[in-house]
């Protein structure tokens, strides 16, 4: 499984709402799965996607913890 993390960040929660949504499509087309969106402060969102199968030995939830928890 392939995994990216992508923050969107704006002048307001409006403007970062609209990012955060054309985002989403836009990695959608390109064949990856929003998995989890953390709000870093009222202008940034870190969304992690994902793509391609889990591997038998990957527990998905474990690995996105330890994604979400590591600094870009």
């Amino acid at each position: 499984m392939e995994v990216k993390k992508v923050t969107y960040m704006g002048v307001d929660i409006d403007d970062v709402t609209k990012q955060l949504e054309d985002g989403i499509a836009k990695m959608t087309e390109k064949g990856w799965t929003s998995r989890r969106e953390d709000m870093l402060s009222g202008t940034a969102v870190r969304v992690t996607y994902t793509r391609g199968p889990v591997d038998d030995d990957e527990d998905e939830e474990a690995l996105l913890d330890a994604l979400a928890s590591m600094e870009d």
